[in-house]
C-alpha cells in the first residue's frame, strides 16, 4: 500500500470518527488525543525501533547464512528508514496541529476546529498503520524462503 493511499485511509477513519464523536456531542477522544497523542506517537516510534532493529538483524543473519549478495534487501531498509522519518514527522505534525487546535485564531472558527481534529486524529490513525505494518514485517521474515 503507497504512502498516499494510506494517508488517505487514516484520513477517512478520522472523518468517521470525528463524524461520530460530534454526533454523539462527545470531546472524549480528541480531548484524549490532546493529553496523551505525542506520548503514544513517542512510544509507537519506540517500539517500531526496537522491532525493527530486530527486523535487521534477522535479515542480516538471513544474508549471511544463504550468502545472499548486500544489496538483496536494499528496498526493505530504505523502507525501514522512510518508515522511521514518517514517524517523526507524525510527532512534529500532531505538534503543529495542537498548536493551531489551541491558537486563538482556530476559535474563532468551528469548521477549522473541526478540520485540525481530523488532521490530530489521522495522524493517531496513521501512527497504528505504521505499527501494523512493522508488525506485518516480523511475519515476513519469519516466512522467509530462499
Amino acid at each position: 500500500m503507497g504512502t498516499l493511499q494510506k494517508i488517505l485511509i487514516a484520513f477517512g477513519i478520522s472523518c468517521i470518527l470525528i463524524f461520530f464523536q460530534n454526533l454523539l456531542k462527545s470531546t472524549y477522544m480528541i480531548d484524549f488525543l490532546d493529553e496523551n497523542l505525542i506520548t503514544i506517537l513517542i512510544a509507537l516510534l519506540a517500539i517500531n525501533l526496537t522491532t525493527l532493529s530486530i527486523v535487521l538483524t534477522k535479515i542480516r543473519e538471513l544474508i549471511d547464512k544463504n550468502n545472499l549478495p548486500n544489496g538483496v534487501f536494499e528496498n526493505t531498509q530504505n523502507e525501514i528508514l522512510f518508515s522511521i522519518k514518517e514517524q517523526i514527522a507524525l510527532i512534529f505534525l500532531a505538534l503543529l496541529f495542537f498548536i493551531f487546535l489551541k491558537s486563538e485564531f482556530a476559535k474563532q472558527y468551528i469548521s477549522l476546529q473541526l478540520a485540525t481534529e481530523v488532521l490530530i486524529t489521522s495522524c493517531f490513525v496513521y501512527g497504528i498503520m505504521i505499527l501494523y505494518d512493522t508488525a506485518k514485517s516480523i511475519f515476513i521474515i519469519i516466512d522467509f524462503k530462499k
